[in-house]
């Protein structure tokens, strides 16, 4: 049995980043079956059934979904903190008081 995750909704590399997160409970396999991904999951041996194995992987999805909406929302505050910190220069005064004037 597959599921089925729209390409629309959920870049590969989200998905493939779901199936590598729940590769100790299954094993799968990602078609391209264009407009969505199809997802071929095999439990393991002693692993958990097939039921459990879909709402990991669904459940899974959407909590790397939104590592990747995170990321991508604050990789412009990652990149002002690391160029702050490699500048030698600093975004607030020693004294503490920005933009106030004596």
């Amino acid at each position: 049995m597959s599921l089925r995750v729209q390409k629309s909704l959920y870049r590969q590399s989200t998905v493939e980043a779901t199936l590598y997160r729940l590769a100790d409970r299954f094993s799968a396999q990602l078609i391209d079956e264009d407009p969505v991904w199809s997802v071929e999951i095999h439990p393991l041996s002693g692993g958990p059934i097939l039921e459990d194995c879909h709402h990991l992987f669904r459940t899974e999805l959407i909590d790397q979904s939104l590592r990747a909406q995170i990321v991508q929302s604050t990789e412009q505050i990652k990149t002002l903190i690391l160029s702050n910190a490699f500048s030698g220069t600093s975004l607030v005064p020693p004294d503490g008081c920005a933009g106030t004037t004596a």
